[in-house]
C-alpha cells in the first residue's frame, strides 16, 4: 500500500510537474469498514483564510444540502453485500463524514439517479435535474465534454490555491501530473481547466482477457502486434471457437480512442502540435481540423484507419448477435474487449471455469503512417484521466455562490492522499488515484508491472458535438455493413465533419488567430 504512483510510472517517463504560482440517501452512518480518514482540521474554516477566495470557505451559518456525484467512488445505500449488489462501497461516506464534523450546517446527499447511457440521456436528464433544482453541486460528466452547455465553474483560479488537507501543498494543481492539465477531459476548447482529476487508467483504458485454455490449445500469445493478433483469431476460428467480442463501434470506438487513433496522430504532429510539448490540446484538436489535417480527403492515414476498423468488424460480425456474455463463460469465447473498469466484475467471476489473462489491445507497428511504437520498461506511460469532477455553476442552479466554495473545499478533502488512496483500494482495480502520491491498489501491482505501449497524448479529431456525432456513426455503421459505397462514404463523412465543427466553434466561440486557416473538403462546397 505504501507503494505511490509516482514510484511506480517514473520508469514510464511521467514529466515532472512544474511548480504553480500563488433520490438519494443522506450523509448519515458510516457503513462497516474501519478506516483512517485524513486529519479534518480547522484550516478549511473561514478563520483560517490567507486571503482569496478559494483559500477558505465562505462564512455561513445557513443549513444547505451539498448534492454530491463520486462516480464509481460513489458509496452504495447497502453496506452488506447482497445479490443485487454483490460489491458495497462505504469509504465515500467515511470520507464524507469526517467532512461534515465540523460543518453542523451542512448535509451531503449523493446523486443516485443519474443517466448515462450516452451524451444525448445525459443531457436531458440534466436538464430535468436543473429545472428541478436537484442537480448535482459537482458531478462526474465525461469531464469538458459539456463545457460548452455553460454549466460548469472555471476552475483555473480554484487549481492554483493550496489543498491545505495534504500537508506541505502550495498549490492544488501541484498534487498531479503536468500533462493532466492538457488533458481534453480537464479542459475546455479556450484552454480553461473545467474539470479536476479524480482517477486515471491502471495502463491503456480497456485491456483484452482472454481464455487462457484456448490460448494454451491452439498454440498462441499474447501480442501486441496488431496484425499478428488478426492472425491469431484467425487461427481461434479456424478452431472452431469464437474468436472476439467487440467493444464499442463507430467514430469513436475503443480502437480508435486508444490503440489506432493515437498512433496515427502522432504521425502528423508537426501539423497540429502549436506548442511543441506532444500533447494535443482541444483547442490545438479543433485547429487541426479546421485546417483540414484530418479529412479522409487530406490524411491517408485517416482512411487506412478506418479500414482497419472495419475489416476487424467483419472478422467478428459472428459475435455480434450472439450472447457474448454466455459464451465467454462457457469457454467458447477466445478475447473479450473490456474497460479496465470490468477487472474487479471478471476477477470475482466464479461462473467460468477456466483461468483469464490480460493484455493491453495491440496496436499498428508496419504502417507508413504510425511510427514505430515504444514500450515501457514497466507502468503505464502518462496514463489517461479515467474520471474527472466538476463543479456546476451556482446561479445555473440558482444557488448561492458559497455551494460552490464548498464543493472545492469537499473535492479537496476527498483529493488528500490517505482518503484518494482508500477510495481507489476499496474500488478493487477500477482505476488508480489521479494525484502523484495516491497509493496504487494491491490487487493492480502485478498488472500495473508489466510494459505498455507508450500511447501517445493525442487522438484523431472526430465530430465535435454529441449530435454530430451520433450522425457519423449512423454513416458508419452504414459503410462498415456495405449499405453505402466506400466513395460515399469518404466523401459523406468529411462534409458530416466539417458542417458539425462549424457549429461547435460557434457554439463554443471558439477563438482563432492567424494560425487558422480554414480548410474546406470538396464535398462540403
Amino acid at each position: 500500500m505504501k507503494k505511490i504512483l509516482a514510484t511506480l510510472l517514473a520508469a514510464s517517463l511521467l514529466i515532472s510537474l512544474a511548480a504553480c504560482g500563488g433520490g438519494s440517501s443522506s450523509s448519515s452512518g458510516s457503513g462497516g469498514q474501519e478506516s483512517s480518514v485524513a486529519d479534518n482540521g480547522s484550516e478549511s474554516s473561514s478563520e483560517s483564510s490567507t486571503g482569496g477566495r478559494w483559500d477558505a470557505l465562505q462564512a455561513t451559518e445557513e443549513s444547505f444540502t451539498l448534492y454530491a456525484d463520486l462516480h464509481e467512488s460513489q458509496p452504495t445505500i447497502n453496506t452488506e453485500p447482497t445479490e443485487e449488489t454483490p460489491v458495497v462501497k462505504v469509504v465515500g461516506q467515511q470520507i464524507a463524514d469526517a467532512w461534515l464534523e465540523d460543518k453542523p450546517n451542512v448535509t451531503v446527499e449523493w446523486t443516485r439517479n443519474k443517466i448515462m447511457g450516452g451524451h444525448e440521456a445525459f443531457i436531458e436528464w440534466m436538464t430535468l435535474q436543473l429545472n428541478a433544482d436537484t442537480a448535482p453541486d459537482f458531478i462526474f460528466a465525461w469531464g469538458a465534454t459539456f463545457a460548452d452547455k455553460g454549466w460548469y465553474l472555471d476552475l483555473d483560479e480554484v487549481i492554483q490555491s493550496p489543498n491545505y488537507y495534504e500537508p506541505g501543498n502550495a498549490c492544488w494543481k501541484d498534487m498531479y501530473p503536468d500533462y493532466m492539465w492538457n488533458d481534453a477531459m480537464n479542459v475546455d476548447a479556450n484552454g480553461h481547466v473545467v474539470a479536476i482529476p479524480h482517477s486515471v487508467y491502471p495502463g491503456p483504458p480497456t485491456v483484452y482477457f482472454y481464455n487462457k485454455t484456448i490460448f494454451n490449445e491452439i498454440g498462441i500469445e499474447p501480442t501486441t502486434d496488431w496484425h499478428e493478433f488478426e492472425k491469431n483469431m484467425e487461427k481461434v476460428r479456424e478452431a472452431g471457437y469464437y474468436a472476439m467480442a467487440m467493444g464499442n463501434l463507430g467514430r469513436g470506438s475503443w480502437d480508435e480512442q486508444f490503440s489506432l487513433g493515437p498512433y496515427y496522430a502522432w504521425h502528423n504532429r508537426d501539423q497540429w502540435d502549436v506548442d511543441g510539448d506532444g500533447n494535443m490540446t482541444v483547442r490545438e484538436s479543433t485547429r487541426a481540423l479546421y485546417n483540414g489535417y484530418f479529412y479522409i480527403e487530406t490524411n491517408p492515414a485517416i482512411w487506412e484507419m478506418f479500414v482497419l476498423q472495419k475489416d476487424k468488424y467483419i472478422a467478428n460480425l459472428d459475435t455480434q448477435g450472439a450472447d457474448a456474455a454466455q459464451l465467454w463463460q462457457d469457454g467458447q469465447l477466445a478475447i473479450k474487449h473490456d474497460g479496465i473498469w470490468g477487472f474487479p466484475t471478471e476477477n470475482s467471476n466464479t461462473g467460468r471455469a477456466f483461468d483469464f489473462g490480460m493484455m493491453p489491445p495491440p496496436v499498428v507497428q508496419n504502417s507508413d503512417y504510425v511510427d514505430p511504437v515504444e514500450f515501457t520498461e514497466s507502468g503505464p506511460y502518462q496514463p489517461q484521466a479515467m474520471e474527472s469532477f466538476t463543479i456546476m455553476k451556482a446561479e445555473i442552479q440558482d444557488r448561492p455562490s458559497y455551494k460552490e466554495d464548498y464543493s472545492v473545499d469537499f473535492l479537496k478533502y476527498v483529493h488528500a492522499t490517505e482518503n484518494l488512496s482508500m477510495l481507489m483500494e476499496e474500488r478493487q482495480g477500477n482505476g488508480i488515484g489521479a494525484t502523484k502520491t495516491c497509493a496504487v491498489p494491491q490487487i493492480l501491482q502485478d498488472w500495473i508491472s508489466k510494459s505498455f505501449p507508450m500511447k501517445p497524448n493525442c487522438s484523431v479529431p472526430g465530430a465535435s458535438t454529441t449530435d454530430g456525432t451520433a450522425k457519423i456513426n449512423k454513416l458508419m455503421e452504414q459503410w462498415q455493413l456495405d449499405m453505402i459505397d466506400d466513395d460515399t462514404f469518404r466523401a459523406e463523412y468529411d462534409r458530416m465533419l466539417y458542417e458539425d465543427l462549424k457549429l461547435y466553434m460557434e457554439q463554443q466561440q471558439v477563438e482563432t488567430d492567424d494560425t487558422w486557416e480554414e480548410y474546406v473538403p470538396a464535398s462540403a462546397k
